[in-house]
């Protein structure tokens, strides 16, 4: 009588392992689905984006008399800004943004073993920066 009860109990255990483990395939297929029907940029508009510059209004003698903007925005080159707000920036975002390639590998486990509990995780920014920029 024992072992029938013992049988029972591991094909219990190996049902439950089967339904988790096809449970984890369907999601994971699931993410893929809505991954590829999402509204996800291009990779021409990654590698071109739209800049929206504010228009700058001369006089005749050259000199500025306004400027027409919906975002009033200038382009500055990274050697043009300030050291403090680069390193506010990235002490703001990722602490170990200049030890690794783009992806913090030790962020990445941690929320993956947390789900996101613990801390924030790691976030996209900081890599799609340093893939522009660096």
């Amino acid at each position: 009588m024992t072992i029938k009860s013992k049988n029972s109990k591991s094909s219990y255990y190996i049902n439950w392992l089967w339904i988790i483990g096809i449970s984890s395939m369907l999601l994971i297929l699931l993410l893929f689905v809505i991954v590829k029907f999402s509204r996800l940029p291009d990779i021409s508009e990654m590698d071109n984006p739209k800049y929206e510059f504010s228009t700058i209004i001369y006089d005749i003698n050259t000199k500025e008399i306004g400027k027409h903007f919906k975002y009033n925005r200038v382009w500055t080159t990274f050697e043009e800004l300030n050291p403090h707000v680069v390193n506010a920036l990235v002490a703001t975002e990722d602490i170990r943004f200049f030890g690794h390639s783009g992806i913090d590998a030790r962020s990445t486990v941690r929320a993956l073993f947390y789900m996101g509990k613990k801390r924030r995780g790691f976030n996209n920014y900081p890599t799609v920066g340093k893939t522009f920029f660096y």
